[in-house]
């Protein structure tokens, strides 16, 4: 989640990145954010700029990176994607400084698992209920301008079921929930397309059989399972 994002940049290069900035041994160059995700937040004309500190450790247009997603080909990081850098390898204080003489080594594999309970999660997840007729609509409103205050973005007015799908999507990328969230939204399979979605430049229907995973073949055979429809 820190080294598959970055990489070092060459001179020669139009864009800018360097793994010494996120306190890390290596880059991958493997990830890239499709530009639907990234418009899901606040951005200036030309995405160099967004007020939203979720993108504090992203490389955006500023550093020269394409908002847009042309390739899906490991050759063209740096053109296909802005980089949606969500965690660093640094040592932050309750100031959000950077403390450099506690932080780890800049190692190629990070040591940075651990477990976590998202009180931002449980409060997406209230405010989602009680959207549904689970709770106070009220309090909705308040649990998610507990996010969007943190988030540095002025608090909401009113809040519907969509725009609490793009928060979620904003808050908690990366942390396992979009695919999820998609099939319960109804928008999974059909109903909502990003960029090389099923294989396409401008996105496709996934198939139906999409809708669960696959059981491990090795698991089928030796305990006579039936496989999941489709594969």
């Amino acid at each position: 989640m820190v080294n598959a994002w970055i990489g070092d940049s060459k001179d020669s290069d139009s864009f800018n990145c360097s793994i010494a900035d996120y306190n890390s041994g290596n880059g991958w160059k493997c990830m890239s954010a499709r530009r639907q995700f990234v418009e899901t937040f606040d951005w200036n004309a030309n995405y160099t700029y967004s007020p939203d500190l979720r993108t504090k450790f992203w490389r955006t247009a500023a550093d020269g990176f394409n908002v847009n997603n042309p390739a899906l080909n490991q050759d063209y990081w740096g053109n296909n994607g802005f980089l949606a850098v969500k965690y660093t390898n640094w040592y932050i204080d309750d100031n959000n400084n950077i403390d450099r003489n506690l932080s780890p080594a800049a190692t190629d594999q990070l040591g940075v698992d651990y477990a976590m309970v998202r009180l931002a999660e449980i409060y997406l997840s209230a405010a989602e209920a009680a959207l549904n007729g689970g709770g106070d609509k009220g309090k909705a409103l308040t649990y998610v301008n507990y996010i969007r205050q943190r988030s540095g973005m002025d608090p909401y007015t009113s809040v519907n079921l969509v725009e609490l799908q793009n928060e979620r999507c904003r808050e908690l990328y990366t942390e396992c929930t979009r695919r999820s969230d998609l099939i319960r939204y109804g928008k999974w399979l059909t109903g909502y397309t990003w960029n090389w979605k099923a294989g396409f430049a401008n996105g496709g229907d996934f198939d139906p059989a999409f809708s669960v995973y696959p059981l491990p073949s090795t698991v089928v055979v030796k305990n006579g399972y039936v496989q999941n429809p489709g594969y």
